[in-house]
């Protein structure tokens, strides 16, 4: 993650575009990590095609976040993303 004090985080237009081509995102998506942290957020669009998850800084606050960390968002279903955090450290 480049900006992790950044509150908002982007989503991919060709990702949205190929899983939620006809859903309007208008309910929550739950961000699971690690088995024990769990945060509904909300998507949600600007300038009619990007997407955005509003507020992920308290996400990136209670896993530690730091500039040079890479998350990987994997969908588990629908409304659920599961993501793994890789530092440079290896720690995870």
């Amino acid at each position: 993650m480049l900006f992790p004090e950044n509150a908002n985080l982007w989503l991919p237009k060709e990702f949205v575009n190929r899983y939620f081509k006809t859903d309007t995102l208008d309910n929550d998506f739950t961000i699971r990590f690690g088995g024990t942290h769990m945060w509904n957020v909300k998507v949600n669009r600007l300038w009619g095609s990007n997407y955005f998850i509003r507020d992920f800084s308290q996400i990136t606050k209670e896993v530690h976040l730091i500039s040079g960390d890479v998350i990987v968002f994997e969908l588990a279903t629908r409304r659920i993303f599961n993501i793994l955090l890789f530092c440079p450290n290896g720690i995870q």
